[in-house]
């Protein structure tokens, strides 16, 4: 079996070389998490609600950075825009939450220095599938038509952590199949993303450990986004 690898500072980075650190980082997380409410396959709305203040910064809100332009574009989608002063390209950014928390102004510390247009998309469950998806499609959609009037160049990148990574990979494929958009984002950046809401074995056998994810909270994610609908094919 084949074992993901990376070369830092000339040396050959396996997995088996960073699960020490992963181990070590799962105990502190869960020793932390034995303070926190229980993560249910449902959020309560305190839970929600608090996730949803403090986005992906944690304990505490994340810093807002004044430069950080909030617009509407077609469709009526709300984006963040960063822009700096030389653009090579244009960062699509979806950001992560489970589809239900998270928002474009949560990470302006990690993104202010690239060309971002970051999409705040509507969600779930009081905006439940297809409204995000909807709205990263139609981002999509206004950054590949304005892209060179706005930022001076056509070279985009998508991409997104977690549930942003799926939402990335939605909105590829519909650019594809519903408008015929091919080969306009030339990369797409996917961090950890869940591309099976099905639920794959492992995450079906993950668990009820208090981890950043676990089975239930998985499962819950997946029904918040999508109430109602059976397992697709």
């Amino acid at each position: 079996m084949s074992r993901a690898a990376e070369t830092v500072d000339g040396m050959t980075i396996t997995d088996e070389d960073c699960l020490p650190e992963t181990l070590g980082f799962n105990e502190q997380f869960e020793a932390a998490a034995a303070s926190r409410p229980a993560r249910g396959q449902a959020p309560s709305a305190a839970t929600l609600a608090l996730l949803r203040r403090n986005r992906l910064g944690g304990d505490t809100p994340p810093v807002r950075l004044p430069h950080g332009q909030d617009r509407v574009v077609e469709g009526a989608v709300k984006v963040r825009v960063f822009v700096p002063d030389h653009v090579d390209g244009v960062y699509l950014h979806i950001h992560g939450g489970g589809w239900a928390f998270g928002s474009a102004d949560g990470q302006d510390e990690r993104l202010w220095r690239l060309a971002v247009v970051s999409v705040d998309y509507r969600l779930a469950p009081e905006h439940p599938f297809p409204a995000g998806p909807d709205d990263c499609e139609a981002a999509a959609r206004w950054l590949v038509k304005h892209a060179a009037a706005e930022f001076g160049t056509d070279r985009l990148l998508i991409g997104g952590e977690s549930a942003g990574a799926h939402l990335s990979v939605v909105t590829l494929l519909r650019l594809r199949h519903r408008h015929g958009i091919t080969g306009a984002f030339r990369a797409a950046h996917l961090l950890f993303g869940p591309y099976d809401l099905s639920m794959t074995p492992s995450q079906r056998r993950f668990g009820p450990r208090q981890l950043l994810s676990n089975a239930d909270t998985l499962r819950g994610g997946y029904e918040l986004f999508t109430p109602g609908m059976g397992e697709q094919p």
